[in-house]
């Protein structure tokens, strides 16, 4: 399993708020998110954080974790479609593992979150291509760097860039692709 530093898991968060605050351009609508509530964040990632502390110290079983948080009404605390902020969820519990030495288990948090948000994907209609867009972006991230699977997370990258071809870090994420794994995308062998 290919990992980011361990940088990147913190801000992976941060990034997701971000990403689920629609650009300033977006006329607000019934379906633009509120704000998340502080107190349902910190809730949420307190029993996230003793989820993980359980499976590193051995006391809970990765598979009990995951049920736990499939268990949960918000286990993210953001205010999305369920599967997506458990999806969410299950990411940051993966990266939280890795960060904890764990990778071992991260990946069962990473297929299953791969598994939800495809889902969501699929049901989100292209006429709501903001958030569609942000629900790919999130899949091919872990497609690529955790399920090893860069041909598909490439396919992500360029469905969200077809419903938002102005977005910068669609741009970027396709360009850091192509920059990593040319070789898929362009037919060249690697250099080594």
């Amino acid at each position: 399993m290919k990992s980011r530093p361990v940088v990147f898991c913190f801000f992976f968060i941060g990034g997701l708020l971000a990403a689920q605050t629609p650009p300033a351009t977006t006329t607000p609508t019934a379906t633009t998110p509120a704000a998340p509530s502080t107190t349902s964040l910190l809730a949420a990632q307190q029993v996230r954080a003793a989820m993980v502390a359980g499976v590193v110290n051995g006391s809970v079983q990765a598979n009990a974790a995951l049920a736990q948080l499939q268990g949960l009404t918000a286990p993210m605390g953001l205010p999305v479609d369920p599967a997506a902020d458990f999806g969410y969820a299950a990411i940051d519990v993966g990266h939280r593992l890795i960060a904890a030495g764990r990778p071992d288990v991260a990946g069962i948090f990473f297929k299953t979150a791969e598994t939800s948000l495809a889902a969501v994907v699929l049901q989100t209609p292209d006429t709501q291509a903001w958030n569609k867009a942000q629900y790919l972006q999130q899949l091919a991230m872990i497609r690529d760097r955790y399920l090893n699977n860069p041909v598909q997370a490439m396919a992500d990258i360029e469905q969200a860039l077809a419903l938002q071809p102005n977005d910068a870090l669609l741009q970027q994420d396709k360009a850091m692709f192509v920059s990593e794994h040319g070789n898929l995308f362009t037919g060249a062998t690697p250099q080594g």
